[in-house]
């Protein structure tokens, strides 16, 4: 793209307030299982905090080589498929590490999925063995009367051994030796790992990602919280994460934090709050990984969680999560990406320029990186201090700059919320018109153009699975769906997926613009706005809302007090035709408003009425 020449980008001026290159060329031409090696080498004593148990990165890879051992003596070969059905857990590092050590492909299967959900993506891509928990083994054992997997490995659990095809993962630990021979893996075109996803189509698909692709967007995102900070905080943080494994994001939050060499906090049921909330006061972390919903539910806990600095994704975060976390003294920083990109593109940094005063100021702080001797000085400082201390001191000088800052306006208004950020070094734009899928110049996108956003860079997958290429258009770009505008700094803000935009009588609503008018009402917990055929207007849709309120709300909210709202800040045609309140509205297993059963419930609902 021509375009990519050019040094004036508006996000390239972001990467010099960073203190970064806008290319970080080479990356590491390495399987994905060098970053747990490079890990344990450089920060050995870090590592996975699980269920109160840390196991260092030492101690992981001692497992991991065992593990890889044991697979490569199981017969399976080099491209098997391995599955994992694993809760957010050491396990499931160790699974993954060596899978990859195998130079097999991991197929990462969320342990909710029901049978008929696994049986459908084990169709499209049949695994020659699983891992999985003990709590899920009555799933695997139906599915291998179907399937015959070589072999089943269980990680804690009953003892299945009369089986000889099934073997527990404690025994392998003490029956195999780290030592192993190497199995060439071509990073550039080896499948690390085949993640299933609804995809920028809606349909099921398998992504397949290469050690290159995991590998680069591991390195990217360490650097996008800019220079001195990484150079700073390398190994000397904890940082806690309830996003599943089996996820893109989870994935690579768990290859990018081990990179980086920071303590990770794991949280098996990222539903457990209370547990979520409990890890944060014992182990001072000062970064949280997370999604909108459980920011939302730690904010209606009431509880004060410091000057932490939470990472949200997987959904557009709603203006009054940060809000509520913003009167506590913490921030949430929001980034975006999509499974085809293993997954992350884009990331806020503008808190970054709150907190320190302005983009000046940030540039002149990432200068002093220049300074020979002195971020090794402060890092080995931290290291020193040990990761609880840090979090303790540094939770506490953020808490009280977020709280002095929200009361100066003229530094609040240096950080850009509703936005999804800017792109990550090396990835590639394209926008694309909605109505027509011409070519869109960035000079109109910053006009005030909306498009739809294409991407490509080094983490973007091989493909869907099994056909290389498949899912990529002619220039190597993939189509998100989702519509964006741009502001003069190369700021993204997503204005709607183009699957949830609603057509009435030619009129286009963005759901997501009244989604975010609904969370300014007291009280409004969860909105989510949809749209169904209208069998009056063949063509057009009608716009249902759905609303969740905050529990033990005083606020006495009714259908006609809603549309009454919106009526003041949307147009006629915007205005919805019915508001629906429910107890609960339903989610994904990442914790993400369920569209897709709202429309079902609501087509439901509405055919009926008729």
């Amino acid at each position: 793209m021509k375009e990519y020449n050019n040094i004036n980008l508006p996000w390239f001026g972001e990467y010099k307030v960073l203190g970064i290159k806008s290319s970080l060329e080479p990356y590491p031409d390495k399987p994905v299982y060098n970053i747990l090696y490079e890990a344990a080498k450089k920060f050995p004593k870090r590592g996975f905090i699980d269920n109160g148990i840390k196991n260092t990165y030492v101690d992981v890879k001692i497992k991991v080589n065992k593990l890889a051992n044991a697979l490569s003596s199981l017969s399976f070969k080099k491209g098997d498929l391995i599955a994992t059905i694993l809760p957010i857990s050491t396990d499931f590092v160790i699974a993954d590490y060596a899978i990859s050590r195998a130079a097999l492909t991991h197929i990462p299967i969320s342990e909710l999925d029901p049978l008929d959900s696994i049986d459908e993506k084990f169709k499209k891509a049949s695994p020659a063995g699983i891992i999985c928990s003990s709590s899920t083994v009555d799933t695997v054992l139906a599915l291998h009367k179907k399937y015959a997997f070589k072999s089943i490995i269980i990680a804690g659990g009953p003892d299945y051994k009369s089986d000889r095809d099934i073997y527990l993962l404690e025994d392998i630990y003490k029956n195999f030796t780290e030592i192993l021979e190497e199995v060439k893996i071509e990073p550039a075109k080896d499948i690390e790992t085949l993640l299933f996803t609804g995809g920028t189509t809606g349909l099921l698909k398998g992504c397949m990602l290469s050690h290159r692709n995991v590998y680069c967007n591991a390195v990217q995102i360490q650097w996008m919280y800019g220079k001195s900070l990484l150079y700073f905080m390398r190994g000397g943080i904890a940082v806690l994460v309830g996003i599943p494994f089996f996820h893109s994001y989870g994935h690579i939050i768990m290859h990018s934090m081990t990179l980086t060499g920071f303590d990770v906090i794991l949280i098996r049921d990222p539903r457990d709050i209370d547990y979520m909330i409990d890890m944060v006061k014992k182990y001072r972390p000062l970064l949280q990984f997370g999604v909108p919903t459980q920011y939302l539910k730690i904010a209606n806990k009431g509880v004060n969680t410091g000057g932490i600095i939470g990472i949200s994704g997987s959904a557009a975060l709603p203006s009054n999560i940060q809000e509520s976390f913003d009167v506590k003294g913490a921030g949430i920083m929001e980034g975006y990406g999509l499974s085809e990109m293993s997954p992350v593109t884009h990331f806020n940094i503008s808190f970054l320029y709150r907190i320190f005063g302005g983009r000046s100021v940030v540039y002149l702080i990432n200068m002093t990186t220049k300074i020979p001797l002195l971020y090794f000085l402060l890092n080995r400082f931290i290291l020193l201090l040990g990761t609880k201390n840090v979090g303790y001191i540094f939770t506490f000088i953020l808490g009280m700059i977020i709280k002095l800052t929200k009361k100066i306006k003229k530094i609040t208004e240096k950080e850009k919320r509703k936005t999804i950020g800017i792109p990550v070094p090396d990835v590639k734009v394209k926008f694309l018109d909605i109505e027509n899928g011409y070519k869109i110049p960035i000079a109109e996108m910053l006009d005030g153009r909306e498009a739809e956003l294409c991407l490509d860079g080094p983490q973007r997958m091989l493909g869907y699975y099994p056909a290389i290429g498949s899912g990529i258009d002619e220039e190597g770009y993939i189509r998100t769906g989702d519509v964006v505008k741009i502001d003069k700094h190369g700021f993204f803000y997503i204005v709607d997926r183009i699957k949830d935009m609603i057509n009435v009588s030619g009129f286009k609503v963005y759901s997501q613009e009244v989604d975010k008018i609904l969370y300014a009402i007291e009280g409004v917990d969860i909105a989510a706005t949809v749209g169904v055929p209208d069998r009056e207007r063949e063509g057009s849709e009608r716009i249902i809302v759905f609303i969740q309120l905050k529990e033990n709300t005083k606020t006495q909210l009714n259908e006609e007090f809603i549309i009454n709202f919106l009526k003041n800040k949307l147009p006629k045609y915007a205005i919805p035709k019915r508001v629906i309140f429910l107890d609960k509205i339903p989610l994904t297993a990442i914790h993400k408003v369920d569209k897709k059963r709202l429309r079902d419930l609501v087509k439901k609902l509405y055919y009926n009425e008729q």
